[in-house]
């Protein structure tokens, strides 16, 4: 479990807190408009390697994210690899940071204001509103959200042996890790059974026939030995 590095609060009325964790999280939480116009100073003070912010999350309850920072500031937030943003979200005002390789966006529509100050090499986005999203894009790249992102149940298994799975009721089969890299996919045509393995333990999601289940594998799957 990640544990707590910094915490504070942040806004014009300091009305939403921020927690950063030791796996590079930063998570902003509150509700309604988040307005900003300086980063809080413990990002500079004890956060200012830029390479520390991987992932920042913006919670649900945020409605507006409104930010006055100058475009060309430099080290206080830098190049997050991934950056959240809820539901909730519906409008954005100016630069929210100054880049970043991966958005989600888990409204079916993309903010008011400006949306497209939200630059990134991929978008992900609900299912549904691809084309909706692609229409408002520029040069992102505009993609499902896997299905990881959603919230679903957690089945527990004692070994590797994922799937077993009848042919003549399924078609196809991925399987994802818990940040969203395919590991498994096939579709299947034959009229038989068929299992795979996931050699290594860990939470998974897998889908067969675009319905989904969180699987959690307790143990590493471990090769026979080879008869002689």
């Amino acid at each position: 479990m990640a544990e707590l590095i910094a915490e504070g609060v942040m806004g014009e009325n300091h009305d939403f807190t921020w927690k950063f964790t030791n796996d590079g999280t930063l998570t902003i939480s509150g509700s309604g408009v988040l307005k900003y116009s300086e980063f809080p100073p413990e990002w500079s003070e004890d956060l200012s390697d830029a390479k520390k912010f991987q992932r920042v999350v913006f919670e649900e309850g945020v409605t507006e994210i409104i930010s006055k920072m100058q475009t060309n500031y430099s080290k206080d937030f830098l190049y997050p690899f991934v950056v959240e943003f809820p539901n909730s979200l519906y409008y954005v005002s100016g630069r929210i940071v100054k880049d970043m390789l991966i958005a989600f966006f888990h409204s079916s529509l993309p903010p008011k204001g400006d949306y497209n100050e939200i630059s990134a090499k991929i978008k992900y986005v609900p299912f549904d509103a691809v084309e909706t999203y692609k229409a408002l894009s520029a040069s992102d790249v505009i993609m499902a959200m896997p299905p990881c992102f959603q919230n679903t149940d957690v089945v527990e298994l004692e070994e590797s042996n994922l799937l077993r799975v009848d042919t003549s009721k399924f078609n196809h089969v991925s399987v994802y890790t818990i940040d969203g890299a395919l590991v498994l996919n096939k579709v299947l045509s034959s009229f038989r059974s068929f299992k795979d393995l996931i050699k290594k333990s860990g939470d998974y999601i897998a889908v067969v026939d675009g319905k989904q289940q969180r699987i959690k594998i307790l143990t590493d799957y471990i090769e026979p030995e080879k008869k002689e």
